[in-house]
């Protein structure tokens, strides 16, 4: 805030040049303290070098090198040595509107701007020669008798006066304060108190201006008002400005909102801000919304913002956008791109906790959402899409999926990824690999999981949901989109399996040795156990085998049922898939010790005969 003597001394160093004057000259305003012109100092060293010790030392001066600025380096007898008259001379650098005005100070006509400021240095503010007071005072002697015998304060004259120019009589400000001349209206001097008020703040204002009264009233109140301090904003005698503001804003309301001084520094700052504008948005004395807002805040912004207006009448729309809170994502003053309080996903954090997940799976997360991009697929404040996406799923993902259609262009897609909607398997966010739902087929495949829910056995990607163990998700060339053909689908995982057909001399079921797994096994869930096909087993054996030629069921109990007592069904060391050979195999379901068995092959000298020599395997006749 300038105080009477700043103003004063602004004034007085900030004239235009006038029409008059038609050289230009070149004025080095150097800011350094370089070494003197041996030219000047050689002579001027004794009256100069003190002068650059003062609190305030001309710019041209600073160093004692630019003397050329202001003076010619020789001048004739009783002929100035300055460059042009005074004025002119300093009209040159000091250029404002205050000089211009109808009014002027007779002292600058008369005696030049040296008359109130020292050309070279001071100690005063603005080169002052003086004290504020004491400089008008030594001219002005009779102002107390000029002011109906009131009492003057001499510092600060400039507080009703410009000291320059003015376009009103007595150099008045531009807007004098209505009552003024009537200085009783506001003041009641009495002994030892020339300028006591008559009323203490803001009663004394209010009346005046009873309109405050209900300003004071609402739910925000401006703590100036609020407290009586109507001069922290207003002149109380005369000023230049409008409302007889002491500053123009936004400089006046900055003096006590150094927080949104630091605003202006932001990337971006908001353009009635950076204008001074901030009665656009803000009340000065009061107002029924939060922070003497003009209006509600979604109202306001609304103004401005034309496009605001539909997004709450879109598909879908933020919340903080349909309500009208825009100060939750935006700050109102000064901030990064589109005024966003913080940048990109950390924003969207504060509401949406999903980056945290993304980024623990490093690089299997789903790259927008982990590099805090949120906007890549959604849009800030509405959209005709579901979920505010900028368009629909099946065109917002092709933006960086599209190479997954192209690389299946000749074959047969997965139903769901030829139509784009890839929402049906997978999920935008969430800590699931490659983001699919928690259950993906039940949307699909329902049925089907019921009918394996009730299965005897169940396929361990099946009960695991990990269809895309054996299914590729997307499409390929392979019927059921499997992943391989053959055995080596399955031999992925049944590694044991895949190790003993490998074998050196392993003997290979054709099934197992062509691949065709499912000829006996079913893929997804089976009433018997181990995903075979029938129960009991020997029903799935007779579909190769033909079991009526023997009468195995009649003679040789295991193989009417269950076939794999004997033989393994994947592959053996031996002959016919048999699972042991000699006495061992037979031992498994006969006791040899039993005493029957051995009377019997005692009788027959058989009690130590492999039990082929008598016995067939299949019990045939």
């Amino acid at each position: 805030m300038n105080t009477p003597a700043a103003l004063v001394a602004l004034a007085l160093a900030a004239a235009p040049a006038p029409p008059s004057v038609s050289v230009p000259i070149t004025v080095p305003l150097t800011m350094r303290a370089a070494p003197p012109d041996p030219a000047c100092w050689s002579c001027h060293e004794k009256g100069l070098a003190p002068q650059l010790a003062r609190k305030v030392v001309h710019v041209p001066f600073r160093g004692a090198r630019d003397c050329g600025a202001c003076h010619r380096p020789h001048a004739g007898k009783g002929k100035t040595a300055l460059v042009a008259p005074q004025v002119d001379l300093c009209l040159r650098c000091h250029k404002g509107a205050e000089f211009r005005r109808a009014n002027v100070h007779s002292i600058i006509s008369g005696d030049g701007c040296t008359a109130c400021h020292a050309p070279h240095a001071s100690d005063e503010a603005k080169l002052l020669t003086d004290k504020p007071g004491a400089l008008c005072a030594s001219c002005h002697d009779a102002v107390v008798k000029q002011h109906g015998g009131l009492a003057v304060d001499g510092p600060r004259c400039t507080g009703c006066h410009t000291p320059h120019s003015s376009t009103r009589p007595k150099l008045l400000r531009e807007v004098v304060h209505e009552p003024m001349p009537d200085c009783s209206t506001c003041h009641a001097p009495g002994p030892g108190r020339p300028f006591a008020l008559s009323d203490r703040l803001p009663a004394l204002c209010l009346q005046c201006h009873d309109a405050l009264e209900k300003d004071l009233a609402r739910k925000s109140v401006h703590p100036p008002v609020k407290d009586g301090g109507c001069t922290s904003c207003h002149a109380p005698h005369a000023s230049d400005r409008k409302w007889l503001l002491v500053e123009e804003r936004p400089a006046l309301c900055l003096g006590c909102h150094p927080a949104i001084e630091q605003k202006l520094s932001a990337p971006v700052v908001h353009r009635p801000v950076k204008e001074g504008r901030c009665a656009e948005c803000h009340l000065p004395h009061g107002s029924d919304e939060p922070k003497l807002l003009t209006e509600a805040s979604g109202r306001l912004c609304l103004r401005c913002h034309e496009a605001a207006r539909r997004w709450a009448a879109q598909r879908s729309a933020h919340e903080p956008a349909r309500s009208g809170d825009c100060t939750v994502c935006h700050d109102a003053h000064g901030g990064g791109p589109s005024l966003l309080a913080k940048r990109g996903g950390e924003l969207c954090a504060d509401c949406h906790e999903v980056q945290s997940g993304e980024q623990k799976k490093g690089a299997r997360g789903h790259p927008p959402v982990a590099k805090g991009e949120c906007r890549a697929c959604h849009a800030p404040h509405g959209s005709d899409s579901e979920a505010l996406l900028t368009s629909r799923p099946e065109a917002l993902c092709l933006g960086c999926h599209g190479g997954m259609f192209e690389k299946r262009a000749e074959v047969k897609l997965h139903r769901p990824f030829a139509g784009g909607q890839c929402v049906a398997c997978h999920v935008a966010h969430g800590e699931s690999p490659q983001l699919v739902r928690q259950d993906p087929f039940a949307r699909c495949h329902s049925a089907a999981e019921q009918r394996w829910s009730r299965a005897l056995s169940r396929h361990a990607p099946v009960t695991e949901l990990r269809c895309v163990a054996c299914h590729d998700p997307h499409g390929n060339g392979s019927p059921r989109f499997l992943r391989r053909t053959g055995a080596a689908l399955c031999l992925g995982c049944h590694e044991a399996l895949a190790k003993k057909i490998g074998a050196a001399g392993a003997k290979v079921h054709s099934p197992v040795e062509s691949g065709d797994c499912l000829s006996c096994h079913e893929a997804h869930a089976g009433e018997a156990p181990k995903l075979v096909r029938r129960q009991p087993v020997s029903l799935v054996c007779g579909e190769c085998h033909d079991l009526e030629a023997f009468d195995f069921a009649k003679r040789h109990a295991p193989a009417g049922t269950n076939c794999t007592r004997c033989h393994d069904p994947h592959v053996s060391p031996n002959a016919r898939l048999i699972r042991e050979t000699g006495v061992a195999l037979c031992d498994g379901c006969h006791d040899r010790g039993r005493e029957g068995w051995v009377a019997m092959h005692k009788a027959n000298g058989g009690v130590d005969a492999p039990c082929t020599e008598c016995h067939d395997g299949h019990a045939k006749p």
